[in-house]
């Protein structure tokens, strides 16, 4: 939209117009890539903090291990409703 806004305001030449419109986008553009920057941190550090575990049978026993180190031959519980984290 602001682009259409420039580029007839070039055709007309109204130079004030264009100026101020060119300024407008390329303030939007810088705020609009902070954010996203920013954002992607706080994704970021939210994975970080977010370790999935997993509630195992190895060597007859039950562990708590993450949840990206069992292999396909572990067998696994899943308890209907367990949603909080287990230590």
């Amino acid at each position: 939209m602001l682009e259409m806004i420039m580029a007839l305001s070039a055709v007309l030449g109204k130079y004030s117009d264009l100026v101020v419109v060119s300024a407008l986008l390329v303030i939007n553009a810088v705020l609009s890539f902070m954010q996203e920057s920013r954002a992607a941190g706080v994704v970021a550090a939210l994975r970080k903090r977010l370790q999935v575990n997993a509630r195992v049978r190895r060597d007859s026993s039950w562990q708590v291990i993450p949840a990206g180190s069992w292999s396909p031959a572990t067998s696994f519980a899943c308890d209907l409703g367990t949603s909080s984290r287990r230590t």
